[in-house]
C-alpha cells in the first residue's frame, strides 16, 4: 500500500517527500494536531505557534509542543528570524509517503495505519463540517463544491498515471498569499484511488 499527503504550496526548492520508515516517528505525526499544524505549514509557507493556535484552536503552548515535536523527527525546521525574537516554523517537505515493502515489520504496519487513520479522519471531519455549514457558504460556493466517485478499469501503471495528472492539475494552482487572486478561499482537496475489493458475501446480503 503507498500512502502519501502532498500540499503543493511550499517553494518548488523543498523536497518532494520525506520517507517515513521509522515507526516512532509515524506515529509522531499520527496526531490531529500536528496534521492541522503541518498543513497549515504547508499552505502558507510558514507561521509561529500563534499562527498556529488560530488555526488549530490549540493554545499556543500547546502548538510550541507539537512544533518541537514535529520538529524532532525531522517534519518541520525552524526559520531564521530577521530579530532573533519570532521562532517560526517551515514545513521541512512537500509531503510525506509510507508504504510497506522489504523493510515491512509489525511496528512499521501497525504505525502506518494508525496515520493512514488518522489522515482519513481528518478529510471526513473536513467533509462533515462542509455538510452541516454548507447553508452558510454564499450559493456559487455550494454549487462549486464537487463530490465525485468514479470506477475504472486501469492497470498499476494507469493508475500511477492518474495519480501523477492529479498532481500536476492541483500544482497550477499552487500560490503563495501574494498570489492568491480576490475572492479566493482555502479549499480542501482530496483524492482517492484504490482497488475496489469485493465484499465478503455476507456483508453483501446483510447490506
Amino acid at each position: 500500500m503507498h500512502t502519501s499527503e502532498r500540499n503543493l504550496s511550499l517553494p518548488r526548492t523543498a523536497p518532494d517527500y520525506l520517507e517515513l520508515k521509522d515507526p516512532r516517528a509515524i506515529r509522531a505525526l499520527a496526531h490531529p494536531v500536528r496534521l492541522a499544524i503541518l498543513e497549515l505549514l504547508r499552505l502558507e509557507r510558514s507561521a509561529n505557534a500563534t499562527e498556529c493556535s488560530r488555526s488549530t484552536g490549540e493554545s499556543p503552548q500547546s502548538c510550541s509542543y507539537h512544533l518541537r515535536t514535529l520538529a524532532r523527527w525531522g517534519f518541520v525546521r525552524r526559520l531564521e528570524s530577521s530579530d532573533g525574537r519570532e521562532t517560526r516554523w517551515e514545513a521541512a517537505a512537500r509531503g510525506f509517503r509510507f508504504q510497506g515493502g522489504d523493510e515491512v515489520s509489525p511496528a512499521l504496519d501497525a504505525a502506518s495505519t494508525l496515520l493512514t487513520n488518522r489522515v482519513l479522519e481528518r478529510d471526513e471531519q473536513v467533509l462533515k463540517a462542509f455538510m452541516q455549514r454548507a447553508e452558510e457558504l454564499e450559493p456559487e460556493w455550494r454549487d462549486s463544491a464537487q463530490l465525485v466517485s468514479a470506477s475504472v478499469h486501469v492497470t498499476t501503471e494507469e493508475l500511477r498515471e492518474i495519480d501523477r495528472a492529479v498532481g500536476d492539475l492541483v500544482e497550477r494552482f499552487r500560490r503563495g498569499k501574494g498570489e492568491r487572486p480576490p475572492g479566493s478561499r482555502r479549499v480542501h482537496l482530496v483524492f482517492r484511488a484504490v482497488p475496489h475489493v469485493a465484499q465478503p458475501r455476507k456483508q453483501r446480503s446483510e447490506s
